[in-house]
């Protein structure tokens, strides 16, 4: 089980999200993100399946780009 926290880490936080993956459920698990981290940023996408970092390379580093450009 996850530490109760009085407050969030407030740190910038990525989350990508394959769209044909169940592994990231949302909305429930995007609460447990945003419980524990202040500044939490979710991209989705969509066709990828769980190695989202291997199907679709291109998308996968314009999130990341995109999440260091303006975090």
């Amino acid at each position: 089980a996850l530490p109760i926290l009085s407050e969030g880490i407030d740190i910038p936080v990525l989350v990508i999200k394959a769209g044909n993956s169940s592994y990231i459920k949302d909305p429930e698990d995007r609460y447990l993100f945003e419980r524990y981290f202040d500044q939490t940023w979710f991209e989705i996408i969509p066709g990828a399946g769980h190695w989202v970092h291997a199907s679709h390379p291109r998308e996968f580093l314009s999130c990341v780009d995109h999440f260091i450009n303006e975090s």
